[in-house]
């Protein structure tokens, strides 16, 4: 090991891409410092050569793809690495899925996710990969994808939910992305109603919230990814602006029977449970507008980390002055969710559900109240 120690990184770093083992900067502490400052294209390079070996080792083993992908031959899948060299946690998560394959790892960052997908799209050994996902631009058709499309958003993203100091979490970024993330924080936060906004409002961290927008507006995951873990956990840590951010996006609150309602009404939260149930057109004209202005923001902040002029977005004039339509309900809320607020004895919401939604109790929900003490 002393021989190895003393390499340049530079072989170091060679020597960890044809390994693709995960373990390896663990071996001794030189090698962890020098595994962990690696720069973003190394670490990129050694994502995409795991995913190379996971997505041959699938076929290879006459394994079938998920569901909702395409067969594709064998002889026609991307494979230059022998499929040895990836470990057994990395082989399970195999997937034609690139960009998901990345982002379930923590050391995959917005500016890392971008540089690993320049890679793909840039290798004509993944042309048949980059056809199947890419998206192409409608106004600029090609033979080449704008951005490869994800299917599902990793839960890491949306477990570490709590207030934050926003000017402590920039002094580790550099002062060109401060302003675009500043901008991209304001319009998820101005996308929470007046009535409902707080002082110190839940979010997840910085750069897990950029890979979240990136995933879900750039690269088309779906906002209800794991049978509805981000909104039930968003429900969860009452982070109303990534509540409003998920419904926008489409997300589902019935899901997984409706545990994003269940917890709700548990925590006796009254604003979250009308956001989850109710629809107001022009709070969601307004949302519209918002996830429009934050395409535009990451394009931005993809376009100052390449070094690039960002393309000029056409802004849209602000529309008039339209009469409000009344929408159906996302959903219908019932007696365990009634029995669910009174356990929490949240009397308000009580009282919503009853006079508001119509809910009518039944014996054992009269039984609960007299029992919790209803004023």
């Amino acid at each position: 090991m002393r021989g190895l120690t003393q390499l340049p990184v530079e072989i170091l770093w060679r020597i960890l891409l044809y390994s693709r083992s995960a373990a390896l900067p663990y071996v001794c502490r030189r090698l962890y410092l020098v595994y962990t400052q690696c720069p973003l294209y190394v670490v990129s390079e050694f994502l995409v050569g795991c995913w190379l070996d996971s997505y041959a080792l699938r076929f290879t083993h006459g394994l079938r793809a998920d569901a909702g992908i395409p067969a594709l031959r064998p002889k026609f899948l991307p494979t230059s690495f022998p499929p040895s060299g990836s470990a057994i946690a990395q082989r399970r998560a195999a997937t034609c899925d690139a960009l998901s394959y990345f982002a379930r790892f923590g050391v995959c960052t917005p500016a890392l996710l971008g540089i690993a997908e320049q890679r793909l799209l840039d290798m004509p050994l993944c042309g048949n990969v980059c056809q199947l996902h890419g998206l192409f631009p409608a106004d600029a058709p090609g033979l080449r994808p704008a951005h490869l499309a994800c299917h599902t958003v990793p839960e890491r993203l949306v477990r570490a939910i709590e207030a934050r100091c926003m000017d402590d979490e920039l002094r580790s970024i550099p002062e060109a992305l401060h302003a675009p993330l500043r901008t991209m924080l304001a319009t998820v936060e101005s996308m929470v109603p007046s009535s409902a906004r707080a002082k110190q409002m839940p979010r997840p961290p910085l750069g897990h919230l950029e890979l979240l927008l990136r995933l879900i507006l750039v690269h088309r995951a779906s906002a209800n990814s794991s049978q509805g873990f981000p909104l039930a956990m968003a429900v969860h840590r009452q982070s109303t602006p990534l509540v409003c951010f998920l419904l926008a996006s489409g997300a589902d609150p019935t899901l997984k029977q409706g545990i994003a309602l269940q917890l709700a009404a548990k925590k006796g939260w009254l604003e979250g449970l009308k956001l989850l149930v109710e629809r107001d057109d022009q709070l969601e004209s307004k949302w519209r507008a918002h996830l429009n202005a934050l395409v535009d923001v990451l394009n931005e902040l993809s376009a100052l980390r390449n070094h690039a002029v960002p393309f000029p977005h056409p802004r849209r004039p602000p529309a008039g002055r339209t009469k409000r339509r009344r929408l159906s309900d996302r959903c219908q809320l019932d007696l365990q969710h009634l029995q669910a607020a009174v356990r929490s004895q949240a009397w308000g919401l009580v009282a919503y559900m009853m006079h508001g939604k119509g809910l009518v109790p039944d014996v054992e929900t009269l039984h609960l109240m007299e029992l919790h003490g209803m004023p």
